[in-house]
């Protein structure tokens, strides 16, 4: 099922918007690490998943393919590329709600 240009394009326009509203300051508060970053996507994989119905079956193994991914490259991600994984992922299914 093809996914509308509106909902794409709203996609973008919220990640960009999150992007170029992150406060660059500096502050206390430290970044995610690799760890962090990899115990949010197992997460991801075997707490919330099991629980949205919304995914296909093709759907549920391309999220898996990315979260898998993801867990591998995330000694690599800065913080806003760790959001855009996550918001990739959960996106697959199409489910606006989700």
């Amino acid at each position: 099922m093809m996914k509308s240009w509106l909902q794409i394009g709203s996609l973008i326009f919220m990640l960009g918007f999150a992007c170029a509203t992150q406060d660059t300051r500096q502050d206390s508060t430290p970044s995610l690490t690799s760890a962090q970053m990899r115990d949010d996507f197992a997460y991801l994989r075997d707490t919330w998943a099991p629980l949205d119905k919304s995914f296909s079956a093709d759907e549920r193994q391309s999220f898996m393919s990315i979260v898998e991914e993801s867990i591998a490259r995330a000694d690599t991600f800065t913080p806003s590329e760790f959001a855009l994984e996550v918001s990739r992922a959960v996106a697959v299914s199409g489910n606006g709600h989700t």
